[in-house]
């Protein structure tokens, strides 16, 4: 049955922790904080796994209208070709660990609204950030209904309930139609359900959402 995306935020299928002991986690949140105007608050998921799955939050007083506006003149985010200061630090990270470390989502928490990103793959976040945010902006109309109505929650990506029963390959990567920039979920204070937003076709339709990695 389709999975109900209200139950899992309230319920989540892992614990987390914030007791971090992983060198250089400091100096990477201070690089968050400073070029993405944010606090920063970072968890590890307990997977019992060698590899360190970060869940990271950073909460911006921004509206996503001047997210955006910053985003698009360069001087947030710190923004570089393709990549993000994001990428530098966690490859800083990493040098100063042993073991792999992931990070499995990204919440950007701005005034009007929360934008969940979720791992589709290894270090998806990071390579696909900038052309996320850019999408961001070129959908802003039609995701605000017309500049009439922000949705408080942007999840991305969720996919159809035909594909639930594909065994997805791995990486991900591999399938190429299992990325971001298909299908996103948004939650409006009008609408009791999530609604699905269609980036092809340019529209809010309701539906059922299945999220990639849980």
């Amino acid at each position: 049955m389709p999975l109900d995306l209200e139950s899992f935020k309230n319920n989540p299928p892992f614990e987390f922790s914030q007791n971090l002991t992983i060198p250089g986690l400091d100096s990477f949140a201070n690089v968050l904080e400073k070029d993405f105007f944010s606090k920063t608050t970072l968890y590890r998921c307990k997977a019992g796994h060698p590899t360190i799955h970060l869940v990271i939050e950073l909460k911006c007083d921004l509206s996503m209208a001047e997210m955006l506006f910053h985003f698009i003149k360069g001087d947030w985010g710190c923004f570089k070709s393709s990549k993000s200061s994001l990428t530098d630090a966690l490859s800083i990270l990493q040098e100063a660990n042993t073991c792999p470390i992931e990070i499995d989502e990204l919440s950007l928490i701005l005034k009007d609204t929360t934008i969940v990103i979720d791992r589709i793959y290894e270090n998806s976040i990071p390579q696909q950030l900038k052309r996320i945010l850019t999408e961001v902006g070129n959908h802003y109309v039609h995701i605000t209904r017309g500049l009439h109505e922000i949705p408080y929650e942007i999840y991305l990506p969720v996919f159809e309930e035909k594909r639930n029963s594909i065994n997805l390959p791995d990486p991900v990567l591999d399938y190429p139609v299992v990325d971001y920039f298909g299908f996103w979920g948004l939650y409006f204070e009008s609408e009791e359900d999530a609604l699905v937003y269609d980036l092809d076709n340019l529209i809010i339709i309701p539906g059922d959402l299945y999220m990639l990695n849980h």
